[in-house]
């Protein structure tokens, strides 16, 4: 017979993030796609991961890919948009392509950010995947889904597909035409993918043009024309090309004319060529030039910019040929002016003139720029007997480091002579040289390149980190380095994810941004860190930033105003303090306030309230709440879960029925109750009558923990005697009605003792919490418990809290509690070392300073707080520096740059304290940075100024 089980049995208790049912069974490559997806979207570390950029393109991944021969899958879309498929190599074991996006906008609009030609004619949406490859799964085709983007931009017809191979579409981007295929669906077929390749959806204004606007060459050869469009098409696309005369002339003839005739790009390329037929005559003339329009282009293709190209027929028929005596020459760009010479072949009776012109090269052209040469003719005399001549330019020094840079001078429209021709045919009689190469030699030290700050630090919540890297000066040559990244006390990728690679500083620019990203763990940690190193600078040197340490602050923290500074409402579901109870000695208690937030006030029913008891000697003369036996008890119906609790309390003799069973706190009924069974070994009760009942561990009076049991026997509490209990529940069990001193629904069961404190977790505290939180109790109730960190109770017992580690899982970092001092950032937190402080509640205002302090204090400081607090710190060299913030909500402050903060070192008298400035102020909190405590000191909050009361003047 199958079990039967009721709602609410055998509960699962955690977080839930994702569920997916297939209705068949998945092949071993399928499996394997799912699992680097879900791992790719929660940040998850598996075997057989297959996606490497889950850091910044970790959403709806998808893929396919190959096991072996029977386990393939080779269709897989993202986001519903964009779909791949049918790959031509899928033929390897362990071949995969995986692809996640960045989680950027498809809907609202089209952008110019990062487009080709700065978005003209080509935009995108700002979405972009991201392709990770395993071997090389060949050729893919895409398909995509256009209902749910933006309405095409005026002008722009088609939709494509970009790849890119650096993340910046505006360069390098390849630019694929898709087709429509059926509805809203678009295709485009063949395309090689690389490991590391961006994708993103663009829209194309469709444009054919020239690549140039001029060219040219010697009368042998015929001009070949290059035309190109702005993406790769899926089928042809014509245009229309007209010559017309210039100084060629076709019929003379120079060459022969073209009217309207066709030229074609074939699909799948974004070029092509046509010719015009130049006549290779024997006539001495000068270079002649013709021009070529373009028109008519190709339905849905409009002319771009470059839509008339000039060519230039060099003659090669006069025997006097004029050239450059060399091919190229350099020079220190502290060398100006630079003459660059030409020569004939022969004499000449009659003038001889060529004209030159800058045509080319790297180098920027203008005062104020790189060179100044403007265009110019160079004419040698006729009958002078001379068959050289020269042109000069000036270099401009400057004190910007770049890359050797080069001007291109060419020669043309020679009169009285012919360009040396460079060749095959007819051979040259010269050099041959119609083009020199000139190139500016840099005499500038090249940039430092360096991290901008050695360190940073945020909480893991912030995502993606940027990190800047800087060059010290501008520089016109693109600067790069390797940078290596290495975990520390962080790992890649559960705690961040981040690839080694290089940094690039565009020329003109001085910095440049590394992403990392962070994963949001929701795990409770120390700081965590990892480091870049710097190194193979190009174009640069490397500066003193050359690693950069980046810490990852966790924001999981459980909270520091709970007991001891440990927890919050959101944790912490109950804390009734007997501190909190109106009324004097005797008075019946009819409410318990909580103190957690939560408003789970214990109530009484009528008749039944317990008593308020003051000075209990075995509770360090502390009040309670005592409850009789014989019936008293708080009963409410509030609904939480709880898992770890804490009590403060005495059993009492003669009071606490030996025969009965009584309750702490818990719904019985639910099966989840802290009970105290004074039967026979004096043992606890942790089940109930619930259905699945808990079982429990406990700790007495600091002692570790016991193992998990429903009723165990050792240790025993005992009567008459003030303890501490800590218990933490096998799971987080849900009660419905929080019952205090009695089990109420079974006649009797009554509890008969004084609960000083009680507080209630839904979740498990670490080792180093609990600690705190039995080291604020034991102070508070003068209660002797193992692993006492704190030895002022005597007279700073009151709301005592902590910071502290056991080790690198078990640690508190971050305390408050109930008083106004937070302590938090411990420097150097290692192992077994704790910083406890309390204060001697001295009323702030106005309560009488305690000996040996009688109000006095430094010279400079005004005024201070009355209240004093004291500091004990142990285990290995202390925590290091801490930052200590005072909570100043309830105080009137003129200028908070006033207050300091007092430490005394000696005797805890503050007339000869130390006084630190105020390192910020940041409402409610005053902060003290760096704050080196050691075991003893005293500290207070004070005034440099008689404006600034805190909140009494000192008279």
């Amino acid at each position: 017979m199958l079990p039967t089980f009721g709602v609410g049995v055998h509960q699962y208790g955690g977080d839930i993030a994702e569920i997916i049912v297939y209705n068949t069974t998945l092949n071993t490559a399928q499996r394997i796609i799912v699992e680097n997806y879900l791992a790719a979207r929660y940040g998850l570390t598996i075997s057989n991961d297959y996606y490497a950029y889950q850091g910044l393109h970790p959403n709806e991944v998808a893929g396919i890919g190959r096991e072996d021969a029977s386990n393939t899958h080779t269709a897989a879309m993202s986001a519903g948009i964009l779909q791949v498929q049918n790959p031509s190599g899928l033929d390897i074991n362990q071949e995969y392509l995986l692809f996640g996006h960045d989680d950027a906008d498809i809907t609202t609009a089209w952008t110019t950010t990062e487009a080709p030609n700065g978005g003209l004619t080509v935009q995108r949406l700002a979405r972009e995947w991201r392709f990770s490859e395993t071997g090389d799964v060949g050729t893919v085709d895409f398909l995509v889904d256009v209902a749910t983007f933006p309405a095409l931009p005026a002008g722009f017809t088609k939709y494509a597909i970009m790849v890119d191979s650096d993340g910046d579409f505006s360069s390098g981007a390849i630019v694929y035409e898709i087709g429509l295929v059926a509805g809203t669906t678009y295709d485009v077929t063949g395309i090689n993918i690389a490991d590391g390749d961006y994708v993103a959806i663009g829209v194309i204004d469709p444009e054919i043009e020239f690549t140039s606007d001029k060219s040219n060459n010697f009368e042998p050869f015929n001009a070949t024309l290059t035309i190109e469009l702005n993406y790769i098409p899926r089928n042809d696309v014509t245009v229309d090309y007209t010559t017309t005369d210039g100084t060629a002339v076709v019929a003379q003839p120079d060459y022969t004319g073209a009217t309207a005739l066709t030229a074609t790009i074939l699909a799948g390329s974004n070029t092509g060529t046509f010719t015009i037929t130049i006549i290779d005559d024997a006539a001495v003339e000068p270079d002649e030039n013709l021009t070529i329009t373009l028109s008519n282009p190709g339905s849905g293709v409009a002319l771009g910019s470059e839509t008339v190209h000039t060519y230039t027929i060099n003659d090669d028929d006069d025997a006097r040929k004029i050239y450059f005596d060399l091919a190229s020459s350099s020079g220190d760009e502290s060398i100006s002016p630079v003459v660059v010479n030409v020569s004939m072949n022969t004499t000449s009776a009659t003038d001889v003139t060529v004209d030159y012109a800058v045509t080319g090269g790297t180098a920027t052209p203008g005062a104020g720029n790189d060179f100044v040469l403007v265009s110019g003719t160079i004419t040698i005399l006729g009958g002078s007997g001379l068959t050289t001549g020269s042109l000069t330019f000036t270099v401009n020094d400057d004190l910007i480091f770049e890359t050797n840079e080069t001007i291109i001078i060419s020669l043309s429209n020679p009169t009285g002579c012919n360009s040396d021709n460079p060749g095959p045919i007819p051979a040259s009689v010269g050099t041959g040289f119609i083009n020199h190469t000139y190139t500016i030699i840099d005499n500038d030290a090249p940039p430092e390149i360096q991290f901008t700050t050695a360190s940073a630090s945020g909480l893991e919540s912030v995502s993606p980190v940027l990190i800047n890297v800087s060059l010290n000066t501008t520089s016109q040559a693109a600067a790069s380095a390797t940078y290596t990244v290495a975990d520390a006390t962080a790992v890649s990728p559960g705690d961040y994810t981040m690839a080694s690679g290089t940094v690039s500083i565009a020329a003109g620019l001085t910095s440049a941004n590394l992403l990392a990203a962070i994963t949001n763990d929701g795990t409770e940690e120390l700081p965590e860190t990892f480091t870049i190193t710097l190194s193979a600078p190009v174009n640069a040197t490397l500066g003193g930033n050359t690693v950069f340490t980046y810490t990852i602050i966790d924001d999981d923290n459980i909270g520091f105003v709970g007991p001891g500074g440990v927890g919050e409402s959101s944790n912490l579901q109950l804390w009734l303090r007997s501190d909190d109870i109106p009324g004097v000695n005797g008075d019946d208690v009819s409410t318990w306030p909580d103190f957690s937030g939560n408003n789970h006030n214990a109530t009484a029913p009528a008749s039944f309230e317990p008593q308020k008891t003051t000075n209990i000697t075995q509770l360090n003369n502390r009040s309670a709440v005592t409850f009789d036996g014989t019936g008293e008890h708080f009963s409410t119906a509030h609904s939480y879960d709880g898992r770890t609790v804490f009590s403060a309390y005495q059993m009492l003799n003669g009071i606490q029925n030996t025969g009965d069973l009584a309750q702490l706190w818990g719904d019985y009924s639910e099966g989840v109750h802290l009970g105290i069974d004074a039967r026979g070994a004096r043992s606890w009760s942790f089940d109930g009558t619930g259905a699945g009942g808990a079982s429990a561990r406990f700790g007495l009076n600091g002692a570790g923990y016991t193992g998990f049991a429903t009723n165990p026997t050792t240790p025993k509490w005992s009567y008459s005697a003030g303890e501490i209990l800590a218990v933490e529940f096998n799971t987080t069990r849900t009660i419905f009605s929080q019952d205090i001193g009695s089990l109420v629904s079974l006649a009797g069961h009554f509890l008969g003792a004084d609960v000083a404190e009680m507080a209630v977790y839904d979740l498990t505290l670490n080792n180093a919490q609990r600690i705190i939180v039995e080291n604020y109790l034991a102070a508070k109730y003068g209660v002797a418990i193992a692993n006492d960190f704190y030895s002022f109770e005597g007279t700073f017992g009151n709301e005592v809290a902590g910071i502290g580690r056991i080790d690198i899982n078990n640690f508190h970092v971050d305390a408050q509690g109930s008083g106004m001092v937070r302590i938090n950032n411990p420097s150097d937190l290692e192992n077994g070392e704790y910083l406890l402080w309390g204060h001697n509640n001295v009323d702030p205002e106005s309560g009488a300073y305690e000996s040996p302090w009688l109000g006095a204090l430094p010279i400079g400081v005004n005024n201070s707080l009355h209240r004093v607090w004291r500091v004990d710190e142990t285990g290995g060299d202390g925590v290091g520096t801490v930052d200590v913030k005072f909570d100043v909500t309830g105080l009137t402050i003129g200028a908070s740059a006033d207050l300091v903060l007092l430490v005394d070192t000696d005797d805890g008298d503050f007339a000869n304290a130390t006084v630190i400035p105020l390192s910020s102020f940041s409402a409610p909190y005053a902060n003290f940075n760096g704050i080196d405590f050691a075991a003893g000191n005293w500290f207070t909050l004070g005034s440099t100024s008689n404006s600034n009361p805190l909140p009494i003047e000192l008279v």
